[in-house]
C-alpha cells in the first residue's frame, strides 16, 4: 500500500499511464480536476473518488483556476509497476 498526497497546479497534468498489476483509488480534496481514462474524460471535484483499475489507463488534468490536492492510493505498491504512453515532463516517478 502506497498513499501518495498529489498537487496539480492549473494546465499541469501527470503523464498517461496504466499500471499492469497496481490499482489506484484517487480521492479529491481539494480543487477539480478532469480525470482520462481511455477515451473518457470525468470531471472529478472535492470529495469524490475514482478507483484505477490494473490495466487501466489514465492521467489526471487541473483546468481551472486553484490547485487541486489529491490524494492517490496504490494497492498493491509495486513502484515499478507504472507505463507510460505519455509523458510531457521526460521524469522518472
Amino acid at each position: 500500500l502506497s498513499i501518495r498526497h498529489l498537487f496539480i497546479y492549473l494546465e499541469e497534468k501527470t503523464y498517461y499511464c496504466y499500471h499492469e498489476i497496481q490499482n489506484d483509488i484517487l480521492y479529491i480534496e481539494e480543487g477539480r480536476i478532469v480525470l482520462r481514462t481511455g477515451d473518457e474524460m470525468e470531471e472529478l471535484g472535492e470529495g469524490d473518488v475514482s478507483i484505477i483499475c490494473s490495466g487501466e489507463h489514465h492521467q489526471n488534468h487541473k483546468i481551472y483556476d486553484e490547485v487541486a490536492k489529491m490524494l492517490e492510493i496504490s494497492f498493491p505498491h509495486k513502484p515499478d509497476d507504472t507505463n507510460r504512453i505519455e509523458d510531457s515532463y521526460g521524469g522518472e516517478d
